[in-house]
């Protein structure tokens, strides 16, 4: 991954028009919500050390279950407290194969 990256920055009013696939949704927010601007963090997708390849669910269980200790931990918390409107197939594999459901939801069960 290269520092500093201009690339990676993503920010709705985007430089020179550039439109981002997330454009019109987060565009739609900003009206909802009276935001000037939003700037985020657009790294590409990154798997088996290439940058822009994205992973396969498949992929991304079995590196997740490959990780021990605190590293297992920590990502075990980031998908649990991931908010409940980000649904993604590797959200719904997780849950299934892992048993990763989201924080709220186990404190109800």
């Amino acid at each position: 991954m290269r520092a500093n990256s201009d690339e990676w920055i993503g920010s709705i009013p985007g430089p020179g028009g550039i439109e981002y696939q997330q454009s019109q949704t987060l565009t739609e927010w900003m009206d909802r919500t009276g935001a000037d601007a939003v700037i985020w963090t657009a790294l590409p997708a990154k798997s088996r050390g290439h940058n822009g390849r994205v992973p396969s669910v498949d992929d991304a269980t079995a590196y997740v279950q490959s990780l021990h200790g605190d590293e297992r931990t920590r990502a075990e918390a980031y998908i649990r407290q991931t908010p409940a409107s980000i649904r993604t197939p590797f959200r719904a594999h997780f849950e299934t194969v892992l048993g990763w459901h989201l924080e709220q939801e186990r404190k109800r069960g």
